[in-house]
């Protein structure tokens, strides 16, 4: 089985360079894949054999293919990266050590990288959607990396604006809560600046209430508005403001709306 699919790659390949032989790689539609006429012949051919490659599983071609494509022609399609991500994925679920995973992992990150650097201005698969991605697969394959997660998550978040994937911003408030819980990394003032920060997207989003719903569970079951937390809270800022009568008063609503909120959630989730 492997011996047809080299020879029909084989094939095609040839049957690629008869029908470029044809074309007049001097015209200025294919400046982006070269500076000559040959150069641009030949990242052409490379293009469609790290295609052929991906096809035919054969992923150490096309690594091969895709290494020049970038050295030489980054700008030329967006393709290019679509198919290094897929390449990278692949050897990722083919690595035999956490080494080896971690490498390709890195690789993937990279050509995300590359890819918002070159087409980050696509009016539909631009940074939003680039970094939107990355972040998804950075929790997926990098999961110890606690800080890299919420980093990957807020520069997608912030990219994205009022037009994020609601399941983003779930996926990083649920992860910045289990941080929380789990690790010293975050402490309870960042878990309710964050929730007071991201409620007003889903004021804006009102078709998103399931999502709504499991932001609203996160923020109750991360224990972070507890009244101990908040009483801790808001006294380190009022020792920081000369207003104590003034402030005094408003922290302490703002205080039981939170632990209120916080509580409520918890209770329904237990139900």
């Amino acid at each position: 089985m492997k011996n047809v699919k080299f020879l029909l790659s084989a094939a095609c390949a040839l049957f690629a360079v008869a029908a470029m032989a044809q074309q007049d790689f001097s015209d200025p539609k294919y400046a982006v894949w070269g500076d000559t006429p040959q150069e641009r012949e030949q990242n052409i051919l490379n293009s469609n054999f790290l295609k052929e490659s991906l096809d035919n599983k054969d992923y150490n071609a096309a690594a091969h293919y895709l290494k020049e494509l970038l050295d030489k022609c980054p700008k030329a399609s967006q393709n290019t990266f679509v198919r290094g991500i897929t390449l990278y994925k692949n050897k990722i679920a083919r690595a035999k050590s956490i080494a080896e995973k971690n490498t390709y992992t890195d690789s993937l990150m990279i050509v995300y990288d590359l890819r918002n650097e070159y087409f980050g201005d696509h009016p539909k698969y631009g940074t939003p959607y680039i970094l939107d991605r990355k972040a998804r697969e950075y929790l997926m394959y990098k999961p110890a990396d606690r800080k890299g997660i919420r980093e990957a998550f807020r520069a997608a978040i912030e990219a994205g604006g009022d037009n994020t994937d609601p399941e983003t911003v779930v996926a990083y408030f649920s992860n910045l809560c289990d941080d929380y819980r789990n690790t010293d990394e975050v402490m309870p003032d960042e878990i309710i600046a964050e929730y007071d920060r991201l409620t007003p997207f889903f004021e804006k989003n009102p078709a998103a209430a399931e999502y709504k719903s499991q932001f609203d569970a996160a923020f109750g079951l991360s224990g972070a508005a507890s009244c101990e937390n908040l009483e801790r809270l808001f006294k380190g800022k009022l020792a920081d403001t000369p207003l104590q009568g003034q402030a005094a008063r408003r922290p302490r609503r703002r205080g039981a709306a939170f632990a209120g909120r916080g509580s409520d959630v918890a209770r329904q989730v237990r139900r």
